[in-house]
């Protein structure tokens, strides 16, 4: 690579400015906290990129970095911002004994390159930090291999770790909120007092086509700068310089001792599924191992709910401070955990592990997951097929989060598109509570060996050994709702009336869209007739129609609108809305959708008075006859201002609609326009204050199917301030007769899924029903039919129809009738 005098000059400046590092060994407690000595400052990069971002100054930015060693790890330390933007990576490049051979490329797909440095990489870690928009924290160690001069890069975490290897905290990074820290074994990089070492780290992102945002040694490539940053890059991005470091000699004079002891070596069967059982357990220590003792295998007594003895320990050959043990037999699941007692091991130094009870005695649990995947929808929608692959990806071994397909293949033995696998995990056991240290596992389905399912961000389970030895977990194909789609074909005829359409003539098309297959918010769509075929109710009654066949798995919930003539309804408006309920209708039986009039999806046909009637009995101090009443809401002539409008005043004076003066009910007839919006939302407002402060609003349907102004909406009395909750609001007395026979509470929960309370207070002695319709006014539930007193009744419903079936989720009226006196309100039920 060229540079220009200037460049050379610049960089010469650059590192002669640099303090001479004078590094001295040191032993760091990784714990996020800066304990380096200021020695051990390999370079402050601090400010050398743009400031994008609050409250961290410099999100982009690498800051001071620190460098030591003691007898048996290399330490790090990395301020670095990590938190503002997304999929921050923080890579890390170490090249050892000053050779030219190491690997030219980037293990993570990024667009950097080693083809320009004189020392390339033996080894590169990322981290992939978590963020607002990635939960999932990824650690990944690799190692350049050379196979007949090719090189390539070998994921080798699990000599550092062989619990959980790459993956979440795989390589036992600690992060603050602004300070990284780790440790390497000496042996695993290969090193020894004396051995030179070149360091890079540098900041980038997901993708191919990211580069090094900041640098800690190559600044003059680096692509963040103090004023401008480039986020993307079509060329490779070739890194110039490593910074040098010598392992420092270091005496060890203290003992070993055992840090973790993990059931591993379970086995992927031919069939890419788990065996459950395995005689092999991992053993971590704090340094490296003398081999002779290590490999001793009396030095290893083995503990728990199973009688096994150790039968040979091999220390791992890349990581000296990695003893992997086999047992006499296997071990397996169980509720109780297993443990490991170390004596008469040494490190290196001749240092020998204390008979102390703590520090040379680990434990741990397994714990079988079996995964139950329920694939019905993706199925029978054809996302794939029963012949394609199925498979659990996470982040705990022995499940991996690449290649997809190498094992955890889900398979279901009974054909009901309930797919299963039973995945063990090992899990810490905590020295001090003898329960499971607190770890989790992010996870997602895949199929087809190269396809995640779609849902946002991933799974999670938390381990807890207090769940036992066997735990199920349940989970649909992305989140997708069974009940929430057709199990079986349902037709439903649509209609429109047309008769508002100005020179509508016989050959004008008028076509159906909608946003669940078969129809589609795009042309072609489904021909619209009224010929009194199909569906059609009648022939030339400007009533167009078309029937339509959903299958099996469709969305019941169906937003449409139609089109005339090329152009669509409604624009301006909501779509028009319907639910399909697959317990009321089916092909043979099809739903039918009452006509409502073209270019009227969510605003009314025509005006509809509304009588409102607020009873102000409750109130303290009881309003004085001078009091303002009114009601404000969200479609005019009710505004959300206040003071309102004197048109808008309820009032207590007896002239119609008011029943009888000085009564405590305020009164007042509000008529909605043509061309109102369907769905209002109200709230009572008196002398400056509104109610129910902090609770939803009041609402209703201006139902222009039903309603007019021949027949106009009278609401029931309803009390002031009392807008949501009316439990234990004593009774009121009697009104005079014919104001009202009753107050008819709003159902308790809504959305209500399995268990409805419903309650009432009535005015005067009667017979009374009590009774659940669908949106086709189809009666489905009848609770109650029987005289009753005056007074407070409460009752609750269960979701079933009156037959005993399940009903749909979905929307539904609830009734109380008395006479020809009738109450009613909406109540969504789902599932």
């Amino acid at each position: 690579m060229k540079r220009t005098a200037t460049a050379l000059i610049a960089l010469l400046l650059v590192f002669a400015s640099a303090p001479a590092r004078a590094f001295v060994p040191q032993t760091i407690t990784v714990d996020g906290v800066n304990d380096f000595d200021p020695s051990n400052l390999l370079k402050d990069d601090r400010n050398d990129t743009q400031p994008n971002c609050s409250p961290q100054a410099l999100p982009l930015d690498l800051g001071r970095v620190y460098v030591t060693n003691d007898a048996n790890y290399l330490y790090l330390g990395i301020e670095f911002a990590q938190t503002c933007f997304c999929n921050m990576n923080l890579g890390m490049a170490f090249d050892v004994g000053n050779t030219p051979n190491g690997g030219t490329s980037d293990p993570f797909g990024r667009d950097i390159g080693w083809t320009a440095e004189t020392y390339r990489p033996d080894f590169m870690i990322y981290d992939v930090t978590p963020t607002s928009c990635n939960t999932f924290n990824y650690e990944v160690l690799y190692k350049d291999t050379t196979v007949a001069a090719v090189h390539s890069w070998q994921n080798i975490s699990t000599r550092l770790n062989p619990l959980w290897g790459s993956g979440a905290n795989g390589l036992g990074i600690v992060d603050s909120l602004n300070f990284k820290e780790l440790k390497i074994p000496l042996t695993l990089l290969g090193l020894t007092a004396g051995t030179p070492l070149n360091i890079e780290m540098w900041v980038t992102q997901e993708g191919s086509t990211k580069g090094p945002l900041d640098a800690l040694a190559s600044d003059d490539v680096q692509m963040s700068h103090s004023s401008s940053t480039t986020f993307d890059t079509t060329a490779v991005v070739q890194m110039t310089h490593m910074l040098p470091y010598v392992v420092q000699s270091a005496v060890d004079t203290v003992p070993p001792t055992l840090a973790s002891a993990v059931a591993s070596g379970f086995a992927v069967l031919a069939n890419k599924q788990f065996g459950l059982t395995s005689n092999k357990v991992d053993l971590t220590f704090s340094e490296p191992l003398d081999l002779t003792t290590a490999q001793t295998a009396g030095n290893y007594a083995f503990a728990g709910p199973l009688t096994r003895t150790v039968t040979s320990s091999v220390r791992d050959g890349a990581s000296a401070n990695v003893v992997h043990l086999t047992l006499s037999s296997g071990i397996l699941a169980n509720a109780a955990s297993y443990q490991v007692t170390v004596t008469g091991v040494k490190d290196v130094a001749g240092n020998v592990i204390r008979n102390s009870g703590t520090g040379n005695v680990a434990g741990f649990f397994i714990q079988n997951v079996t995964f139950n995947g329920d694939f019905h929808l993706a199925l029978c929608n054809g996302t794939f097929l029963p012949t394609d692959s199925l498979t659990i990806e996470g982040s705990q071994t022995p499940l991996t989060i690449t290649p997809l397909c190498d094992n955890a293949l889900m398979t279901d033995a009974n054909s009901d598109s309930i797919y299963n696998i039973t995945v063990p995990f090992c899990l810490l056991r905590d020295p001090v509570t003898l329960k499971n240290q607190p770890d989790s596992l992010d996870w997602k389905f895949a199929a087809k060996c190269n396809t995640y399912e779609p849902l946002a961000g991933n799974r999670r389970y938390g381990f807890s050994s207090d769940n036992g030895a066997n735990v199920t977990i349940n989970a649909v194909w992305n989140n997708d709702t069974p009940a929430a789609h057709l199990s079986h074909p349902v037709d439903v005829i649509f209609t429109v009336d047309a008769s508002g359409i100005p020179g509508l003539q016989p050959s004008d098309v008028i076509t159906l869209m909608g946003n669940v297959a078969p129809l589609a918010f795009t042309q072609p769509g489904v021909a619209m007739h009224d010929d009194g075929l199909n569906g059609d109710a009648v022939a030339g009654d400007h009533i167009y129609s078309a029937r339509v066949h959903f299958p099996s798995c469709a969305a019941k919930s169906l937003d449409w609108k139609v089109d005339y003539q090329g152009a669509f309804e409604c624009l301006g408006q909501g779509n028009r809305h319907v639910y399909i309920s697959d317990t009321l209708y089916s092909a043979s039986s099809p739903l039918t959708i009452p006509a409502r009039r073209f270019n009227r999806c969510t605003v009314t046909d025509k005006a509809i008075p509304v009588t409102f009637k607020i009873d102000s009995r409750l109130m303290t101090p009881l309003p004085a006859p001078s009091d303002t009443f009114a009601v404000l809401g969200s479609v005019s002539p009710l505004a959300w201002d206040a003071p309102p409008a004197t048109s808008l005043w309820a009032k207590d004076d007896g002239v119609s609609p008011d029943f009888r003066a000085n009564d405590g009910v305020y009164t007042k007839t509000i008529t909605f326009p043509d061309s109102s919006a369907t769905y209002v939302e109200y709230k009572f407002w008196h002398d400056g204050n509104l109610e129910c402060f902090g609770v939803p609003n009041r609402n209703f349907v201006l139902d222009d199917q039903v309603n007019s102004i021949a027949s106009p909406i009278v609401r029931q009395i309803e009390r002031w301030d009392y807008c949501t909750d009316y439990a234990g609001v004593a009774p009121l007395p009697a009104l005079p007769a014919g104001q009202s026979f009753a107050v008819l509470h709003p159902v308790m929960p809504n959305p209500t899924a399995h268990h409805a309370a419903f309650s009432f207070e009535l005015y005067r002695t009667g017979h009374v029903t009590f009774s659940i319709y669908d949106v086709t006014g189809l009666r489905v539930a009848r609770l109650v039919d029987a005289a009753m007193p005056a007074g407070v009744h409460s009752v609750t419903w269960d979701g079933l129809s009156d037959s005993g079936l399940q009903l749909a989720s979905g929307v539904y009226m609830y009734e109380l009738a008395m006479g020809n006196n009738r109450l009613s309100h909406r109540m969504i039920l789902v599932h």
